[in-house]
């Protein structure tokens, strides 16, 4: 499996984008120029879709019960690029027909949610770094073993703990930290935004208050996941009050 897996540091930005950009390309071109074709007729019946989403969830359920991390890897990646090719297939040939708007705006919604998945991938950048009150870092530890540097350093400057009214069991646990000039309070249900970059309370020293263990994400194609997902959400929405 470890052969399989996709070396995403050679696909960040900008090729990331360049990537995507080429792949929205072939779908235009495709259902412009080769509608007529065998390879079109294929992608766009629905034995084909059947197929390959089958395919992507067998391998989402086999990684959840294996624990493989299958969605790194070309087996997964190939199904998921066709997927999302054939989606946007099935819009441009649905609006050449006759233009519902449920159904283009959830598809469409859709469609975008699974390109910027898997072409921001290469983005998305996740590690955790142990901090010491009055200490500072800036070198997240990935998945992977690799380090993931960062462009600031993160100071502790205080962990504060809540009780109960018994005055023995913690309630919350909060982070105060400071960015630069910036001061930020983070807690577990109360993450904190720096650069780009999204602060999760993941962990603590719970006996003497002493340390704190953040989670640091950057994805900077959230929000295109975002409009996505209000897209796809606002289409379903259009269809089902549609046949109320």
């Amino acid at each position: 499996m470890e052969s399989m897996q996709i070396n995403t540091s050679q696909l960040a930005f900008p090729v990331s984008l360049i990537l995507g950009t080429a792949f929205l390309i072939a779908i235009f071109s495709l259902s412009a120029f080769g509608s007529s074709t065998h390879i079109y007729k294929m992608l766009t019946s629905i034995k084909t879709t059947i197929v390959v989403t089958t395919i992507i969830v067998l391998l989402l359920i086999i990684e959840g019960i294996t624990g493989m991390q299958i969605q790194r890897t070309w087996i997964f990646v190939l199904p998921a690029l066709m997927f999302a090719f054939i989606l946007g297939l099935v819009v441009l040939k649905r609006l050449s027909k006759r233009f519902d708007l449920g159904f283009t705006m959830n598809h469409t919604g859709l469609l975008i949610i699974a390109w910027a998945m898997i072409f921001g991938a290469a983005d998305y950048r996740e590690g955790r770094m142990m901090i010491y009150k009055g200490g500072s870092e800036n070198l997240a530890l990935m998945e992977t073993g690799e380090t993931m540097p960062l462009d600031f350093h993160i100071k502790l400057k205080d962990l504060l703990i809540d009780y109960y009214p018994d005055s023995i069991t913690p309630r919350q646990f909060y982070s105060d930290l400071q960015i630069n000039d910036k001061e930020i309070k983070v807690s577990v249900n109360s993450p904190g935004r720096y650069d780009g970059y999204m602060l999760y309370q993941s962990g603590y020293d719970t006996k003497n208050g002493q340390y704190i263990i953040l989670q640091i994400v950057r994805d900077p194609w959230i929000l295109i996941v975002w409009i996505g997902v209000a897209m796809l959400s606002l289409g379903a929405l259009i269809m089902i009050f549609r046949k109320i």
